[in-house]
């Protein structure tokens, strides 16, 4: 049974890590774009296992994030290295 959710989007099945709800199943927003803040838990007595999007654990969320930050980093300074040089070289010219 798919869940919509209120921004519009069909909920994907998530499992959480929660200390008061381990590996318990719930519904959530996609994510893609805003998130809309839909939570609903999974009745798993009448669960039919339906595909669940795979879960990370939070410490490789975070080395992620990490990487995509430094990544942008890097893009916007290989950027303005570029336009560095090809200042440099109109000036030279």
């Amino acid at each position: 049974m798919e869940k919509t959710c209120k921004c519009g989007e069909v909920g994907v099945i998530r499992r959480s890590t929660t200390k008061k709800n381990p590996g318990r199943l719930f519904y959530c927003c996609t994510g893609k774009g805003a998130k809309c803040g839909f939570i609903d838990w999974v009745d798993e007595d009448n669960f039919n296992g339906e595909k669940t999007e795979k879960s990370i654990s939070p410490d490789l969320q975070k080395s992620l994030d990490e990487l995509q930050h430094e990544n942008r980093a890097l893009r916007l300074l290989l950027v303005f290295s570029w336009v560095f040089f090809v200042s440099i070289l109109i000036y030279k010219l």
